[in-house]
Formats: structure tokens, C-alpha cells, sequence
């Protein structure tokens, strides 16, 4: 009996370990992007571009960075497609757009991105292009109503906005129509830059001196909190609210002119007239938006540029090409006003030039930097991936279908949404129901120990036949062989041992 119990033990220990392994539901993957090395609240070099380019469209399609068009060093426009992957570090040229732009609205959509208006060797255009990620082919779409360049764009409940000047358009992707919206208030438009974001279903415009939010189910604007910084130029995004919260990030400039006096004094005039120099210097700024508190706030920045573009992957912000800003040499002829005896009993004030070097900001050439900036309140999310239903699966069944992921760490609790409708919560692999035959969409959503919580890639699947049944699979058929097995193995060694023990009973 010693050794069936020796023999019993080992099997249960088997068993449990399956258990444990099988509670834990998701098998160890490498994750999209290496976390172990993120640092909150810092900026970080990458690799940089093949070609440098200023005024290019940069934006983000699933765990990948596309830069696109723009202008070269030698200052001419170019339709350049490169693709950066934040896993590996590297670049790879694409299929490049078929009309060369600079200043365009950009802009991703189901997998796809829309290249919108800019300007072209021949002025401002209005041509709309889109780029097919997974064919790595474009196709023209429906041109923007007006031509127009330096445009902003976003996207909001499956449309996607557009801002020229003073006018906002609405495109409909499905339809492939655009329809004009509410004109962006007179006292947006004169802060001279727009920079455009999207947080839930609401537009954020950043101005020179003012915020403004629009609601795309009413169409109508409202005014947001002022920044507390009077920016020159920017771009902004947006992080989610999965690795950092919700707030808008414009990455930008801050344009101050300074007078320079030859003596370090201002001598005044018999009239009270002065003649000041001045020089202009432009320096980089990050002001933070957070829409719930409607109040700003400031990070730190990354190097001096501008009309570079900026995306966002797992709320990162990833700030690409531009143009440099440097400082040089430039000589100032200012009047000063001196006190010049001239014989006369009260003597007079006379304008006299001078002439003194100074330090001023310069606009350099185009440039290919590649920043990463970190948010202060980053933090990394676990990775998991959708293995069933696959991408574009027919399923030709009843019965439901059946849904199972995979995460690269532990996970504590699991949800997914069926056809973007609320979350439902779910203890592991589980069995998708009650739905309609056609095409459907699924979203996982995993928690881990630390409450970082991930989102898959949402896959789009469609069912020839009405699924029912509603339940969850705790286990999955891996698990239920495996216990077979296991119960088999158990009985039969039970067996043996016993007809053993009685055989040499009787012998003796």
C-alpha cells in the first residue's frame, strides 16, 4: 500500500499543478512593446527616419507608426511612406502616397489612413487619399469640399472631423460624403494655430490663447479652459486612459520677443520716444489639458522644432521629424538716443545708431529626429491578443462561438464587448451568443495584479448561422483530455496495485 500511495500522491500533484496552470488562462507572449525600460515622465531617443522631412502626417495604426510626405532638406515636396514598429526600434520603407504633400490632415480609421488636403508643387489641394495598411496599396477617396492646407483632423464616433480656417467638416467613410459642420468660433481662428484632438466623443481645439470643445452629436461649441501658456505652434494628442490618463498633450512652441539696448538702459527723448531692438526667440513647450478638471498644467519638453508630427501608441507620444530650431549670430542696427552737446546752453537729444551682435532663434532644415515621451502618469499595460475567432473567420455553426485570448503576464479578471456594446465579465476563454447572423466585432479587455488593464486588437469575424447557448468554458478541451488522463491513469494504477497486493496474498 506505501507504494500506491507514493503512486496516488505523484498523480494528484500532476493534477493540481494542471489546475494552477489552467487558472491562469493566457500562455506567456512577447509583449507589443518593451516596458521594462519605460521611465515616466521622460523623453527618449529612437532611431530616426531614412528621410528627413518637416510638415509630414505622422499617426499610429495598431502597434505600428506611419510617416508620410512632407518636406525634404532641399525643400522639395515628397510622398514618402515609412513605417516605424516601437518593438524592434526600426523603420521600413512602404508604398509611397501617390500625390507628393506637405501640411496635410492625417488621420487612421480601421486600419486604414486618410490623407486629407495639404499642399502640393502646384499650392493648396483638397485631394483625399487613403493608405491600406494591410495591402500596402492607396486608393483616392472623396475630395475635400475646399482646398486648404495646415488642416487638423480627428476621429469621433466612426467620422472624422476636419478643421480648415474658420470651417469643420464631417467625413463619413462609410458613404464616402462629407457634409459641412459648424463653423470653428472667429475668436479661435484668430490665435493663428489650431492644434486638434479627440477625447471620448468630444473635439478639443488648442489655440494661441483659448480651448474650444465640440460636440459632434449636437454641433455645437463651448469654450474650454484657457492654457496657461500662449503658444505659438503645436500639435496635439491624446492619451486614453488605459497607461495613462485621459488628458491631451500639445507639443509645441512659445514665440517671445526680447529688446536689446546697446548701453543695457532706455534713454528717452525730449519727446519720450524710444527705438528698441529686438530679436526673437522660440523655445520648445508641453502644456497638459485634462478635461475632466479643466485645468493645464506643463511637462517637461524635448528638443526645439517645429511642423513635426505626433502620434500616439499605448499612450506614448511619439514626436517625429520637423524642423530644427538653432540659435545664431545676428547683428541689430538700434537708435539709440543720446544726450549730444552741441554748443547750444541746454544741449539736445539726437538719435545716433549703433550697431551690436545677438543671440536669435533660426528655423534650420528639415530633420528626422524620432522622440519618445513618456507621461508622468504612465503606466504599462498588459498585452493580449484575440487566437479565436481570427481576423476576418467565416463561421458556418450554431451553438455560439467559441472566444479565447492570450496575455503576456498574469491576469486577475477578463472582460470583452461584443459589437462595441457594454463589457461583460468573464473568468476565461468563453463562448460568444446570442447574436445575429452577419458580421460581428469582439474586444478582450484583461486586468492585471497591479490594475494595469490591456485591450486587444478588435477583430472582426462573421457568423452564417444564429448562435445560442450562453456559457462561459472554464476549461478549456486541452484541460478536459488532460483530466481524462489524469482520472484514467489514476484508476488503473488503483488496479494494478490492488490485483498485485492480492496475488501475493495468495501466494504466500
Amino acid at each position: 500500500m506505501t507504494k500506491f500511495k507514493k503512486t496516488l500522491s505523484l498523480i494528484v500533484i500532476l493534477y493540481l499543478f494542471v489546475i494552477i496552470m489552467q487558472t491562469q488562462f493566457m500562455v506567456t507572449l512577447n509583449p507589443v512593446s518593451a516596458t521594462s525600460d519605460i521611465t515616466a515622465d521622460s523623453w527618449n531617443t529612437k532611431t530616426s527616419m531614412s528621410q528627413a522631412r518637416g510638415g509630414l502626417g505622422v499617426v499610429a495604426v495598431d502597434d505600428k507608426i506611419y510617416a508620410i510626405g512632407g518636406k525634404t532638406v532641399d525643400g522639395v515636396i515628397v510622398g514618402t511612406n515609412e513605417q516605424y514598429d516601437p518593438k524592434t526600434d526600426t523603420w521600413t520603407t512602404l508604398k509611397a502616397m501617390p500625390t507628393s504633400r506637405a501640411y496635410f490632415a492625417i488621420v487612421a480609421y480601421n486600419g486604414k489612413i486618410y490623407c486629407i488636403g495639404g499642399t502640393n508643387s502646384e499650392g493648396s489641394c483638397a485631394i483625399t487619399e487613403v493608405y491600406d495598411t494591410a495591402t500596402d496599396s492607396w486608393s483616392t477617396k472623396a475630395s475635400l469640399p475646399v482646398k486648404g492646407k495646415n488642416l487638423q483632423d480627428t476621429v469621433v464616433t466612426g467620422k472624422i472631423f476636419v478643421i480648415n480656417s474658420d470651417s469643420l467638416f464631417m467625413y463619413d467613410p462609410a458613404t464616402e460624403e462629407w457634409a459641412k459642420k459648424t463653423s470653428v468660433p472667429q475668436s479661435l481662428v484668430d490665435s493663428n494655430f489650431l492644434a486638434l484632438a479627440a477625447i471620448d466623443d468630444s473635439l478639443i481645439v488648442t489655440g494661441k490663447l483659448k480651448v474650444m470643445i465640440y460636440n459632434p452629436n449636437t454641433d455645437v461649441w463651448r469654450e474650454g479652459a484657457k492654457p496657461s501658456t500662449e503658444l505659438s505652434s503645436g500639435v496635439s494628442g491624446a492619451t486614453t486612459g488605459v497607461c495613462a490618463p485621459k488628458k491631451i498633450y500639445t507639443i509645441g512652441t512659445v514665440t517671445t520677443k526680447e529688446e536689446w539696448w546697446r548701453y543695457g538702459q532706455k534713454e528717452q527723448g525730449p519727446e519720450g520716444q524710444t527705438s528698441p531692438g529686438y530679436v526673437t526667440s522660440i523655445s520648445p513647450v508641453v502644456v497638459v489639458y485634462d478635461p475632466v478638471k479643466g485645468v493645464w498644467s506643463k511637462a517637461k519638453t524635448g528638443l526645439n522644432r517645429v511642423d513635426f508630427g505626433v502620434a500616439v501608441l499605448d499612450d506614448i507620444l511619439y514626436v517625429i521629424g520637423g524642423y530644427r530650431i538653432t540659435y545664431g549670430e545676428t547683428t541689430l542696427t538700434v537708435d539709440i538716443t543720446e544726450f549730444v552737446n552741441d554748443g547750444t546752453y541746454w544741449g539736445t537729444y539726437k538719435s545716433v545708431p549703433k550697431q551690436f551682435v545677438a543671440q536669435e532663434s533660426v528655423v534650420g532644415m528639415a530633420c528626422s529626429l524620432n522622440e519618445q515621451y513618456v507621461p508622468a502618469s504612465y503606466r504599462a499595460s498588459p498585452y493580449v491578443e484575440v487566437v479565436s475567432p481570427e481576423l476576418g473567420e467565416i463561421i458556418e455553426k450554431t451553438g455560439g462561438v467559441p472566444l479565447s485570448f492570450v496575455a503576456d503576464r498574469t491576469i486577475v479578471r477578463a472582460w470583452y464587448s461584443l459589437d462595441n456594446k457594454n463589457r461583460v465579465a468573464i473568468e476565461g476563454n468563453a463562448t460568444l451568443s446570442k447574436f445575429a447572423a452577419g458580421e460581428h466585432t469582439v474586444t478582450v479587455y484583461v486586468e492585471d495584479l497591479l490594475g494595469n488593464v490591456g485591450t486587444s486588437k478588435t477583430v472582426t469575424f462573421t457568423t452564417t448561422t444564429t448562435a445560442s447557448n450562453t456559457k462561459t468554458i472554464l476549461f478549456s478541451n486541452t484541460f478536459i483530455i488532460i483530466t481524462i488522463i489524469l482520472i484514467i491513469s489514476i484508476i488503473t494504477a488503483g488496479l494494478f496495485l490492488y490485483f498485485k497486493n492480492k496475488h501475493l496474498t495468495q501466494n504466500k
